[in-house]
């Protein structure tokens, strides 16, 4: 499960600042690509060859457009689901799976958040245990409903 995630300054283009975008693509899109990497050949060696990815609504095209202006989180995002797709493609051995968790009570999402961290949890934890291969490449919530790309 590779569950990396930063928000990064929030602001609109106005306040875009470079090194943070590109940390937060560090953070969320590339570290998780190179981890699962580093440990393709331990997921190749074993039964359940399941590769999950925490990624978000933002960083879905149809459905992650309110008006936050969080550029960089939403890019990073984005990103993750693209490679998660090729990771896919290139390594069909490999399940590899895209999850939204909700808007989680955390740190990040915050006390106004819907969803709390063990419903979030216990639904991921269901849902990958119950992966298929045939499940690859799929992007889906917390609760198993699709999410739209």
């Amino acid at each position: 499960v590779n569950n990396a995630g930063i928000r990064g300054a929030m602001g609109g283009i106005d306040t875009l600042e470079p090194g943070d975008f590109g940390a937060v693509m560090a953070v969320n899109a590339l570290g998780p690509l190179l981890l699962t990497r580093a440990l393709r050949p331990n997921l190749l060696a074993g039964r359940r060859r399941v590769v999950a990815m925490i990624s978000s609504s933002s960083g879905s095209m149809t459905e992650g457009l309110d008006p936050d202006g969080d550029y960089a989180y939403r890019a990073s995002k984005a990103a993750l689901n693209v490679m998660t797709l090729k990771l896919g493609y290139d390594f069909p051995d490999l399940t590899c799976l895209l999850f939204h968790p909700g808007w989680v009570r955390t740190e990040m999402g915050g006390p106004e958040a819907t969803v709390d961290a063990d419903t979030a949890a216990n639904g991921l934890t269901r849902l990958i245990l119950a992966a298929r291969p045939q499940d690859s490449g799929t992007f889906r919530r917390w609760n198993g409903d699709p999410m739209g790309w």
